[in-house]
């Protein structure tokens, strides 16, 4: 019974120096996810972090995957509402509430992060292009199942992008105005009767 003990104790630790880094890397950027910094928010000894991840890159590539699943359990769970009939407005209310993660992290944060990412050396970069692909590709399956021009995907993509530089530069979270830039998009491309 102990050692059950001691791997729940392992994953618990695991655990929140993976919410940390994210909760960091999502609000301060990726620059600011050092182990210092991650130890001192989730309460564990420094030495741990190098213990469950065996490099700044591992556990950054950890917190980005995090990222993307979520990103893509919430598209999954909006394309289950999506039908021929949705609205244009209640499409693009649902595709950027699945991009911010439910509402909980701003364009901004996200777009700043991908940039860093790039900058990186090793895998992050192509880690991240690989989650921006897959972001478009959930885009276009949303417009796909509405019967909307799939072009629209790479549009609706840098009006995301564009709000969040708009968002950053004005220090705001605009979701709404994401919507509002999406809506105009989907609305260009909605050809149904």
């Amino acid at each position: 019974m102990p050692r059950r003990a001691e791997q729940a104790r392992a994953v618990e630790k695991r655990q929140a120096i993976l919410s940390a880094a994210s909760e960091i890397m999502l609000s301060e950027g990726l620059n600011n996810v050092t182990h210092r910094q991650v130890a001192a928010k989730a309460g564990v000894p420094v030495g741990s972090i190098g213990y469950y991840y065996d490099s700044r890159e591992k556990l950054l590539q950890t917190c980005l995957e995090l990222v993307d699943e979520t990103r893509s359990k919430l598209f999954a769970e909006v394309s289950t509402r999506v039908t021929p009939e949705t609205s244009v407005e209640q499409l693009a209310e649902w595709i950027v509430h699945a991009t911010t993660l439910g509402g909980k992290t701003s364009l901004a944060s996200l777009v700043a992060v991908a940039i860093d990412a790039l900058r990186e050396t090793g895998e992050l970069p192509n880690l991240v292009r690989g989650h921006c692909r897959n972001h478009k590709d959930e885009i276009e399956s949303l417009l796909a199942i509405a019967n909307i021009d799939r072009k629209a995907a790479e549009l609706i993509y840098e009006d995301v992008v564009g709000v969040a530089v708009h968002d950053a530069l004005k220090s705001e979270r605009k979701s709404d105005v994401a919507t509002d830039a999406v809506i105009s998009t989907l609305q260009k491309f909605d050809k149904r009767p």
